[in-house]
């Protein structure tokens, strides 16, 4: 793995070339994010998309959602 100074110098000579280091190393972190809780979730039979979906309906509502309301206008 690269020094993180080096890879700063490298990508310090415009805005736009370290805005595009930013995107790929975000890129990057996300997809072995998503390998790791993914293969810890195999046995489960959820991915990690799955299992995100689940903690954020569990954090936004404060009680269950009922279809009723989207239903009806």
């Amino acid at each position: 793995m690269k020094d993180m100074q080096a890879i700063r110098d490298e990508h310090r000579e415009t805005r736009e070339s370290m805005e595009r280091y930013i995107l790929v190393a975000l890129f990057l972190i996300e997809q072995r994010w998503s390998y790791i809780v993914s293969r810890e979730f195999r046995e489960d039979g959820i991915t990690a998309k799955q299992w995100l979906f689940m903690v954020i309906l569990g954090n936004v509502f404060e009680r269950p959602p009922q279809c009723r309301r989207w239903l009806m206008p």
